[in-house]
């Protein structure tokens, strides 16, 4: 796997956004040259310089995985581990979460710290233990509310000092679809997030796209140029 040692803010190299859209497919991504950040899933099969991801599912995925890289989880607050027990107690005793089922990564490596997080749509909540601001799990704040993981890298690398951004996997952008590379993927894992929404018809694809518009608008004002291959 690429293991890059370039930077987001070398000018002379182009900086790669990995979605995860089926054109993705048509990539080899071990040849990409430069600093890559990658969304969700990809872990699966690539290691990305970063990889971010939003979703608390995908989260404690790539936690559960016990996944090696560098990453940035939105929403990610460190507890200290000695409140688990209390935390996950009095979470289940509120009626609007008393059906939830809990699900614990990291549980037996004797981490100090745990981060929660509770999915909605499928009534699961997530601990995942890890060695606080020690890991290689570090918290990033969203761009914009309501955007997606794709737009929140974009931002990243822009920030980071990226002025040539490539994005590969983005198929929203490039023909509206909301399809997933990894739909029918076949993993064992204890939580497939992906599984969990292959029926997901974003409601707000409109949105990502002005999302992605409006990203484009702000950071070409700034000599960075973001271009959807």
């Amino acid at each position: 796997m690429l293991v890059s040692n370039t930077s987001p803010n070398n000018n002379e190299m182009p900086v790669w956004i990995i979605g995860n859209g089926p054109s993705q497919k048509g990539w080899k991504l071990e040849k990409l040259e430069g600093f890559t950040y990658g969304c969700n899933n990809l872990y699966r099969h690539f290691t990305p310089n970063i990889l971010l991801a939003v979703d608390p599912g995908a989260i404690f995925e790539i936690v559960n995985s016990g996944y090696k890289g560098n990453c940035r989880f939105s929403d990610w607050n460190l507890m200290l581990r000695e409140y688990d027990k209390k935390y996950v107690e009095h979470f289940l005793e509120q009626e609007d979460f008393r059906n939830y089922k809990v699900l614990y990564a990291g549980e037996k490596q004797g981490y100090d710290h745990f981060t929660f997080m509770a999915w909605e749509p499928t009534k699961t909540a997530f601990v995942m233990y890890n060695r606080g601001e020690k890991s290689n799990y570090q918290n990033f704040k969203r761009s914009r509310r309501w955007s997606n993981v794709g737009c929140d890298a974009i931002d990243m690398a822009a920030r980071d000092g990226a002025k040539h951004i490539k994005c590969i996997g983005f198929d929203y952008m490039l023909n509206e679809s909301f399809e997933n590379v990894y739909k029918d993927d076949r993993v064992d894992v204890k939580y497939n997030s992906q599984a969990h929404s292959t029926d997901f018809v974003p409601a707000l694809l409109g949105q990502w796209k002005r999302h992605s518009e409006a990203l484009e608008k702000k950071w070409s004002g700034r000599g960075v140029k973001i271009e959807y291959l």
